[in-house]
């Protein structure tokens, strides 16, 4: 592998903050739709919020220590977020019927999901990234663009856990203006200011501006509860876990190499892209079974786990290169976010259902 040269620290610390800006509404948003299936379940008051507060920090730092690479970001990614929310949806529909709590759905979908990262292992382990060097980037990127615009739609169809279709209101439609605001301002952002990620600026203009100008009922909190909390810990010991498998096992399983397919993919892709852009010959394989490992363990916990983020990581090779710190401090701000989630995040409205 070809020695990394790294810049200088403020340099990537600079880019850290930069990578961030896209990071907090990327991975907050995410955390809080992929967890939003528990919210009716008994003993989920409170705890969503630090869910993906702690998911959008804790996983990302694990990685950043257990699997540094030189301009390499972990968190969060799109495809394993929304899969979260998937099983999330998938067994919860069962919850009332075997009787499960939160914390017990939350102990089954980390089970699923670490099955996952074990099939992620495994395309390591065979060497798999020999044979994705033969595909075209653009391909792959369009496979995973596909799939991960396939679980979105699932979700949407099974509200989000709730079993029914989204009822198409003026509140449903008010949401999506916000949506597009934030889009349109992102876009004009980052057309004056092209080096200077856009979204989270645009996020907070929008809000302000919805704030202000909605009408009463219209737009509440995304979380009600402003307090400090730790996430949760799952309880594996109160899960059925034979009745489930019964009656979503293969559909679970199918999902879990879903996501490892894809994850595998994105992270195979932006190896090549190190490797012709910036000439660094890493060992994918590796890789794959570096971050499976760590990926694992905090999808075990009841987190969301992270991953290679290829749309961070070209921030900060973009503007430090290839930084050896700056995945660390990433890692660092995201944390500081997560402690002090509490004081904001109460503060960012979305649409009441």
């Amino acid at each position: 592998m070809t020695a990394p040269v790294a810049g200088p620290s403020a340099s990537g610390l600079a880019a850290a903050a930069s990578a961030t800006a896209v990071t907090v509404p990327h991975a907050v948003g995410l955390g809080l739709i992929a967890f939003a299936p528990l919210a009716g379940l008994a003993g989920a008051a409170g705890g969503l919020a630090a869910l993906a507060l702690w998911s959008a920090a804790l996983p990302g730092l694990l990685l950043a220590l257990w699997a540094r690479r030189a301009g390499v970001v972990h968190a969060p990614t799109t495809v394993v977020a929304l899969m979260f929310g998937a099983v999330s949806s998938v067994v919860v529909s069962s919850a009332a019927d075997f009787s499960m709590n939160a914390r017990q759905v939350l102990a089954a979908v980390g089970a699923v999901i670490a099955l996952g990262f074990v099939f992620q292992w495994l395309l390591g382990v065979f060497r798999a990234a020999t044979l994705a060097r033969f595909l075209p980037i653009p391909v792959t990127h369009g496979f995973a663009a596909g799939v991960g615009l396939a679980i979105a739609v699932a979700q949407y169809r099974s509200g989000f856990g709730t079993g029914q279709w989204p009822v198409l209101d003026g509140v449903s439609l008010a949401h999506a203006a916000v949506a597009v605001g934030v889009l349109a301002v992102a876009w004009a952002l980052q057309r004056r200011w092209p080096r200077v990620p856009a979204l989270l600026p645009a996020v907070v203009v929008v809000a302000l501006l919805a704030t202000a100008v909605a009408p009463t009922g219209w737009l509440r909190p995304a979380v009600s509860d402003a307090s400090f909390g730790w996430p949760w810990l799952p309880d594996w010991a109160g899960v059925p876990w034979r009745a489930l498998a019964q009656r979503h096992g293969a559909e679970l399983v199918s999902m879990a190499m879903l996501m490892a397919l894809v994850n595998s993919l994105e992270i195979l892709v932006f190896n090549q892209e190190l490797e012709l852009d910036h000439g660094i010959r890493d060992n994918a394989n590796a890789a794959l079974r570096r971050e499976s490992i760590g990926s694992a363990m905090t999808a075990l916990v009841g987190m969301i786990p992270a991953s290679t983020s290829a749309s961070r990581s070209r921030i900060v090779l973009s503007q430090a290169g290839l930084s050896q710190d700056a995945g660390i401090w990433h890692a660092a701000i995201m944390v500081v976010v997560a402690l002090t989630g509490h004081l904001w995040l109460a503060s960012v409205p979305s649409p009441t259902r």
